[in-house]
């Protein structure tokens, strides 16, 4: 052959060509996995086995067939995490931080900004007086963005409290409350949020007993290295 050719040429996947019975070896290995596969959706349709039951026994029972891609890791990964989860009962009380100002003051973004990946961010209450919870599944860091449009007052008390509560995903039932972080936003401070218009004299120390008082700083590093 000359240093140069021309085409045309015709490019694929590389394949290394081994001897007769190491091709006939690999064949044989890859049809024992499919046949593997085949077994184990035929196990699970006929058991009626649901995506929890599988993950709690992936060992045995997950098809290879299954995890084509990064995303499907990702699914089964948060499924196992919520399994793990719904069993758990909480003990803790959540570190409420609340943040007041004017609107348009950067509260809502702060907390955006510092903690977009980790946050769940509660939706409004429906008007038809629903209030899902859709996307939780356990997240530490929950944000109620003008609170009083996320929850009622009875809801953000049972919350704040260490007993073990559940809140409601539309279509899919109830999952645990899990959160270790609680932050709210409104235009009123506390001892006026909270007060309702009911004359009562609200005691500051009460209040700041209640929600603690931090900096944006202390916020941060409590957060980061717990």
């Amino acid at each position: 052959l000359t240093s140069v050719e021309n085409g045309p040429w015709e490019f694929g996947n590389y394949r290394y060509l081994g001897t007769s019975s190491e091709l006939k070896k690999s064949d044989d290995t890859l049809n024992e996995k499919r046949l593997e596969d085949i077994e184990r959706i035929n196990h699970i349709i006929k058991n009626n086995l649901t995506i929890n039951d599988i993950l709690k026994n992936k060992k045995d029972l997950l098809p290879r067939s299954w995890l084509r891609s990064l995303k499907d890791l990702e699914y089964l990964i948060k499924k196992e995490k919520e399994i793990r989860e719904a069993n758990i009962k909480r003990f803790w009380r959540p570190c409420g931080i609340y943040l007041f100002g004017p609107g348009g003051s950067g509260k809502s973004g702060l907390v955006q900004k510092l903690f977009r990946e980790e946050l769940y961010s509660k939706p409004q209450k429906q008007k038809s007086g629903s209030n899902w919870w859709d996307g939780y599944f356990g997240q530490d860091i929950v944000f109620f963005d003008e609170w009083y449009t996320c929850l009622s007052w009875a809801d953000i008390v049972k919350l704040l409290n260490d007993t073990d509560e559940s809140v409601e995903i539309k279509n899919k039932g109830f999952v645990p409350f899990l959160a270790k972080y609680v932050f709210m936003t409104s235009r009123k401070p506390p001892q006026e949020a909270f007060n309702f218009g009911n004359g009562n004299v609200v005691d500051n120390t009460t209040v700041h007993r209640d929600w603690g008082e931090f900096s944006d700083d202390q916020i941060v590093k409590k957060i980061k290295t717990s």
